[in-house]
């Protein structure tokens, strides 16, 4: 360590940079100098990967024969590199996972903290390693993280956070490694970022923080918050990964644990984790959240009970939707709302409150467009609609329709014409591509004005008392 201060910190000449001779000395090194771990530098050290971070990479392969030691090939590693890696390995046991690289969480203590800032800082993460007294990884409780936002420790042999144990290696940055077991890089990237804003922003001060695949990164006082890969599809609910305030950083936490209240609403805690995976991917395009929330709650049960459901995920999910704003699916959702409107307040629907039963003259509209014959234009097939839809509301109502019905049957298909014509350009391909996202949309919009219709009365009554 001495000589590598003398090396990097040379007072008496200024160290200029040229980042064309370092590239040039990378690529005419001797292979057995190119690092996989830190810059390459004259003093290397071959290492077995027992001894080196979970996922680093090989630089230089040489030829061998099947069969021969599994150390093989060594990795080569920058001496204050490969040091500062066995001195965080000496604090904190990494979780014994072979299959899946681990995420590395970098926290810091905002630039010009208090001496007693760190005390509190060290003692805070030698508590929360102690959970584990056997001296392995914690993680923590999913079902009171996703429901009740609190985070909970508890010990694991396999995955979580390998926390540090000893005060003394903590200083004003600390690198926690982050593994998640089975589950895709989304995912772990995911639940890495929850944890990561729940604690960072746990204070009211805040840590800024860097979530990153890479053992060695640069810490930013510019920056609240960083995150380092994020895939595409991702990228509309975490952002650009760059939080340049707190601000920013507590609005992508709001919309973590949104998804985290519907993943935890509509499935099962053993399915949780796979539900909100499909929640962040439909994020791409707000309106997917309906289907997806639709389809887990059917596999989850035979014969869900809508209003039930709705009335558990309505107050996250309109939270979240917000977040999005401004919402591209405005006028798309506007016409929906106003045929769920217009169904709730004429009862147009079949003879039950099974769910394809509700969605009848939704499901009728779709079929006439998905049979639809070029030489008929819209006027006759919605004409048709209305006149179809009204006889089987006469036939399964005990004592019949009349005008008034038809009227708002009339009205209900005009504004799904409207929704065909000025969304959709009357384009059935383009139409019929969305049905399953249109239905379970429907569906839930039909819920929330029924739930608005039942409310009214209350409100009247309330609104007389005080008038009188």
């Amino acid at each position: 360590m001495i000589a590598a201060v003398s090396r990097m910190v040379n007072l008496p000449f200024a160290i200029r940079l040229n980042g064309a001779n370092d590239l040039n000395a990378y690529v005419e090194a001797n292979p057995r100098q190119r690092c996989s771990l830190g810059s390459t530098s004259t003093d290397i050290d071959e290492l077995i990967s027992d001894n080196m971070p979970p996922g680093t990479k090989v630089q230089a392969f040489s030829n061998r024969l099947p069969g021969g030691i599994s150390a093989e090939p060594k990795r080569q590693a920058d001496s204050i590199a490969a040091l500062a890696y066995q001195l965080m390995a000496v604090g904190a046991n990494f979780p014994n996972v072979n299959k899946q690289d681990p995420l590395y969480l970098h926290l810091a203590l905002p630039k010009g903290s208090a001496p007693e800032l760190l005390r509190i800082w060290r003692g805070l993460l030698k508590q929360l390693a102690a959970t584990n007294a056997e001296g392995g990884t914690v993680t923590i409780d999913e079902l009171k993280l996703y429901r009740d936002n609190q985070l909970e420790f508890k010990a694991n042999k396999v995955v979580g956070l390998a926390l540090p144990k000893r005060p003394d290696f903590v200083h004003t940055s600390v690198i926690i490694p982050l593994l998640w077991g089975d589950v895709n890089n989304s995912l772990a990237l995911l639940q890495s970022l929850r944890l990561a804003l729940e604690i960072s922003l746990s204070l009211d001060i805040g840590f800024p923080f860097t979530l990153s695949s890479n053992l060695e990164v640069e810490l930013s006082n510019d920056v609240y918050g960083r995150i380092e890969g994020i895939p595409s599809a991702l990228q509309t609910l975490l952002g650009n990964g760059q939080y340049q305030q707190r601000q920013d950083a507590e609005k992508i936490l709001e919309r973590l644990r949104c998804i985290g209240k519907l993943a935890t609403s509509v499935a099962s805690i053993q399915k949780a984790d796979d539900c909100l995976y499909d929640l962040a991917r439909a994020c791409v395009r707000s309106i997917e959240l309906y289907y997806v929330l639709l389809r887990w709650t059917l596999r989850e049960q035979d014969e869900p009970n809508l209003s039930v459901i709705w009335s558990r995920i309505c107050e996250p999910l309109n939270t979240l939707l917000e977040s999005f704003m401004p919402d591209e699916n405005l006028l798309l959702t506007k016409y929906l709302r106003e045929a769920a409107q217009v169904a709730a307040e004429g009862k147009i629907w079949g003879s039950s409150f099974k769910r394809t039963a509700q969605a009848e003259p939704f499901t009728a509209f779709i079929a006439a467009i998905r049979s639809q014959k070029p030489y008929l234009g819209l006027d006759v097939i919605f004409a048709a609609l209305v006149q179809q839809y009204h006889t089987r509301l006469d036939r399964i109502r005990e004592h019949g329709v009349g005008a008034t019905k038809y009227e708002q049957v009339k009205r209900y298909y005009e504004l799904l014409r409207k929704l065909y014509e000025e969304v959709y350009s009357a384009r059935p391909e383009k139409f019929l591509s969305d049905q399953k996202t249109l239905e379970a949309a429907y569906l839930f919009f039909l819920q929330e004005a029924r739930k608005q219709l039942k409310s009214q009365p209350e409100d009247e009554s309330v609104e007389t008392t005080t008038t009188v």
